[in-house]
C-alpha cells in the first residue's frame, strides 16, 4: 500500500486531509507525521510544512516530497534533506492571491509604520508623527528569492510601489524592473 505522511495543520487536521485524499486516492495510506506505528523506509511521500531537520533522510524509499507552501526553504534549510527526491511545491491561483495579499499587507504596513502604530496602542500612547508623509511612489520594494512566484511584483505594481524583483524571468511585469542571475540590484538600494 502507498504510504503518505503528513506534517502540515497539526493533528487536528488530519481528518480533513485523510477525507480529501480519500476522494482521489481511496488505496492511499494517510498517515500523521508522528505516527509512531509508521516504519520511515515505508512512507513513499511525505506533505511538509517545516518538517524536523534529519526526518526526511530517514524516508529512503520517498518518491516525492510535497512542501504544503509556496516556497520549499522551510525543507532546504535542512542540510540533509534527500536532494534526489522530486520536491514539489503548492501552487495555483489561491496561494498566489493570498501571497499578492501579504506583499500588499507588508509594504503597506511600513509604508505607514503600522509597528509604530501598534505599539502606541499597545501602550495606550498616542505620538504625532512628525515626518513628511510618505506615498506607495516614493518607496522601492525588493522582494528577493522569488523562485516561480511571480504575484510579488504584480502586487508591489498594483500598489503604487516602484520595485525591484530579483530571481525572476528578465521580463517586465506589473510595473517593475526585473534582475536575474547576476544582474546587480544597486539600483534597489540606490537613496536608501
Amino acid at each position: 500500500m502507498v504510504c503518505l505522511v503528513i506534517k502540515s495543520g497539526g493533528a487536528a487536521a488530519l481528518p480533513e486531509w485523510k477525507a480529501l485524499f480519500a476522494r482521489l486516492m481511496p488505496s492511499l495510506a494517510v498517515r500523521d507525521w508522528n505516527d509512531p506505528a509508521v516504519n520511515p523506509a515505508h512512507v513513499d511521500y511525505a506533505l511538509v510544512w517545516k518538517p524536523e531537520p534529519g526526518r526526511l533522510a530517514k524516508m529512503v524509499n520517498l518518491k516525492a516530497i510535497l512542501s504544503a507552501a509556496v516556497g520549499v526553504d522551510h525543507i532546504t534549510c535542512d542540510p540533509n534533506w534527500p536532494k534526489t527526491v522530486p520536491l514539489i511545491r503548492m501552487g495555483g491561483e489561491l496561494p498566489a492571491q493570498q501571497m499578492e495579499d501579504y506583499v500588499l499587507w507588508a509594504v503597506f504596513s511600513i509604508l505607514r509604520d503600522a509597528p509604530l502604530w501598534r505599539t502606541g496602542q499597545q501602550e495606550k500612547v498616542w505620538t504625532r508623527q512628525t515626518g513628511a508623509a510618505r506615498t506607495s511612489a516614493d518607496m522601492k520594494v525588493g522582494v528577493m528569492g522569488l523562485g516561480t512566484w511571480r504575484a510579488g511584483g504584480n502586487a508591489a505594481g498594483a500598489g503604487g510601489f516602484s520595485g525591484l524583483r530579483l530571481g525572476a524571468p528578465c521580463q517586465n511585469a506589473g510595473g517593475c524592473d526585473l534582475l536575474r542571475g547576476n544582474q546587480r540590484p544597486e539600483p534597489l538600494f540606490a537613496g536608501v
